[in-house]
């Protein structure tokens, strides 16, 4: 089921970098996707793991949803038979460059952990700007079933503004991870100061690793 969900993810994530090509005027996009080789693997899951356990939760449901990751990251470190695939996305336009990398770090019947990481404005300021974390992992408990979750490390958007970093989770039976989110929408803001800084850092790391390790290539526009 969790295969599911990051086939949907993923096709949105699509949509939406295609959204700035059709609606530009002779715009140039370029899209790479990469599987990492074993070594590679290793070597990307060695630089992340740092980011991960340094996160810290001060607050008890932020403390519960990290330690969901945490435990599906500990599986992804120790296991040969994780993979990762890499997406980049580059798109010039009016004047406007924007770089998506995207990871998806998965291990088989298992889970998944999807990272992306944006550059919205490579042409005045190049760096990550926003992102997601994703994940989706087996679980048992409260119920037998796919668990989803996700981070903003960077801020989100509600209703046209901008937001707090904010993090939520859906277990199997509909229970829902912060409580009470859907009436309360601040309820997701991520409280504690030692959270979002380290997944800042692993989108980063995700970012500059791609950068690195999957090329641009060239595709002209059509028509």
């Amino acid at each position: 089921m969790y295969r599911q969900f990051a086939m949907f993810t993923w096709a949105l994530f699509i949509g939406l970098c295609m959204i700035g090509t059709l609606s530009g005027c002779g715009p140039t996009q370029t899209k790479t996707e990469k599987k990492l080789s074993r070594q590679d693997t290793v070597a990307l899951i060695e630089e992340l793991g740092p980011a991960v356990e340094s996160a810290v939760a001060a607050e008890e449901e932020e403390d519960y949803v990290l330690n969901h990751f945490r435990t599906l990251w500990h599986y992804i470190e120790v296991s040969e038979d994780t993979t990762v695939t890499y997406n980049r996305i580059y798109y010039s336009g009016w004047g406007k460059e924007t770089e998506t990398i995207h990871a998806d770090i998965e291990l088989p019947e298992i889970g998944l952990i999807q990272i992306t990481s944006l550059d919205n404005d490579g042409s005045e300021s190049p760096g990550v700007d926003k992102g997601t974390i994703k994940f989706s992992l087996e679980v048992e408990s409260p119920e037998k079933g796919t668990a989803t979750g996700e981070f903003y490390p960077f801020g989100g958007v509600y209703q046209d503004t901008e937001v707090p970093p904010p993090y939520n989770m859906k277990m199997p039976g509909g229970f829902f991870v912060p409580a009470g989110d859907l009436l309360d929408y601040t309820r997701r803001h991520i409280k504690s100061t030692g959270l979002a800084p380290p997944l800042r850092e692993m989108m980063i790391s995700v970012y500059d690793f791609g950068a690195r390790e999957v090329p641009r290539t060239h595709k002209p526009p059509s028509g």
